[in-house]
């Protein structure tokens, strides 16, 4: 690889910088705006969930009001109960208010983009890693659905944090390392349970890389990493088991594993037909640009991990297989909610990383000419041109972010009625 470059990691880090402070000032806007009919009245149910765990003394959430104590039939058990203690924890704090409600997930909005530069500087450098976190905060429904109290915001943020993690403990296995790791992936696994999808694709790939045929390609796995595998294997096991076991109890498994088959209704529709269908939604939600660097980046990363080695880069690819699971297996849960994609914002965001990374590689393995006076370009050219380069899509797409995030707040989150925004979203 050739030479780094100072002066263009401290610029790209002010590009990240800027990028995700722009993003949390849009994402505010209306923070103390009344909650409007559509997806947002989820926002609502949870801040009612917040009331009645403080009036009534219980931990289960309680999304609709009630005169007398909750029955068992009452609790809310679709789903983990991070979202709801969170925001129950705030409300007690702050007290019962509209902003307070879009706080939690504002928050970990914010938190996001920083996380996601801070590991893919780890990996690729940091104009890659700027890259990245600008991808996150231009990606049309990663800022309209920002506020948006509900399982997706909680799920990425506790993923990007266990990404950080799980990169800085595989680069020196420090034991606090993957204690952030283990924190941020117990708290995505409490908040929704396509996190488990993403934890168990790191248990899967773990012991494929153990595999004799896999193994025998790759540097020998030191103990820590077996470690690390099972601690993560044990949390899993802890908070999964542990809802079940609880919703069990309760008597209110069927109506969980009943309301999984209706949300499953339609997934062997082919997904041809359902590209076709949601068409409309898909260009708003990320816009044709941003959905062409996203089937750009899958072969790059599968090269760069089975072909290079590059084992981190694995990360991405999970993250890949829990979105592409949420979108497609719950069919009937796509067809209903426009936010349903939200996490192939995070993918997409290490996945224009390593296309990034990926055309430095190509540019600094050019055989240009040396030339007297050159200096710092002729050395850095690769990484300066696909900074560049890996940046102007990204510009092309912000304005059309911007537009969605107008369009979201007319009409409740639902982006059906009230019209349609500027740009790619509005052609038919």
């Amino acid at each position: 690889m050739a030479a780094e470059d100072p002066r263009l990691d401290r610029a790209a880090t002010w590009v990240a910088l800027g990028a995700s402070a722009a993003f949390v000032v849009l994402a505010a806007w209306e923070l103390t705006g009344p909650f409007d009919a559509g997806h947002d009245a989820a926002t609502a149910a949870v801040g009612i969930a917040a009331l009645n765990s403080w009036r009534w003394g219980i931990l289960a959430p309680v999304t609709h009001f009630t005169a007398a104590p909750p029955t068992v039939g009452d609790y809310y058990c679709n789903h983990p109960w991070g979202i709801f203690w969170t925001t129950a924890l705030l409300v007690r704090v702050l007290g019962a208010h509209d902003w307070v409600l879009r706080l939690a997930p504002l928050g970990m909005s914010a938190a996001t983009p920083p996380l996601v530069f801070a590991a893919s500087r780890r990996i690729w450098g940091a104009p890659a890693a700027a890259a990245a976190a600008v991808a996150f905060t231009v990606t049309p429904i990663a800022l309209a659905f920002a506020d948006f109290n509900a399982l997706e915001v909680p799920v990425m943020f506790g993923v990007a944090l266990g990404i950080w993690g799980l990169v800085r403990f595989a680069e020196g296995g420090r034991r606090r390392w993957l204690a952030v790791a283990l924190l941020g992936l117990a708290h995505a696994m409490n908040s929704d349970w396509a996190a488990f999808i993403f934890v168990g694709s790191l248990l899967g790939a773990g012991l494929l890389r153990v595999a004799p045929l896999v193994a025998r390609r790759l540097p020998p796995l030191p103990p820590r990493a077996a470690a690390a595998w099972v601690l993560l294997a044990a949390t899993a096991a802890l908070i999964g088991g542990g809802y079940l076991a609880l919703f069990w109890s309760l008597g209110r498994l069927d109506a969980l594993l009943a309301q999984g088959a209706a949300r499953t209704a339609g997934a062997s529709t082919p997904l041809a037909a359902l590209l076709v269908e949601r068409r409309h939604w898909l260009e708003l939600c990320f816009t044709p640009v941003g959905m062409a660097l996203g089937v750009l980046a899958l072969p790059c990363l599968v090269v760069r991990v089975a072909g290079l080695g590059r084992e981190l880069e694995a990360l991405p690819l999970a993250v890949l297989v829990m979105a592409a699971f949420q979108y497609l297996v719950f069919k009937n849960g796509a067809d209903v909610h426009v936010f349903w994609p939200h996490y192939f914002a995070l993918y997409l965001a290490y996945g224009v990383g390593a296309l990034v990374a990926t055309l430095r590689g190509a540019l600094d393995a050019l055989p240009l000419p040396a030339r007297s006076g050159a200096g710092g370009w002729r050395r850095h050219l690769g990484v300066r041109g696909a900074f560049v380069v890996g940046l102007a899509p990204l510009l092309v797409m912000a304005p059309d972010a911007v537009a969605t995030l107008a369009y979201a707040r007319r009409t409740g989150k639902r982006c059906r009625i009230g019209g349609t925004p500027r740009g790619w979203a509005s052609r038919p």
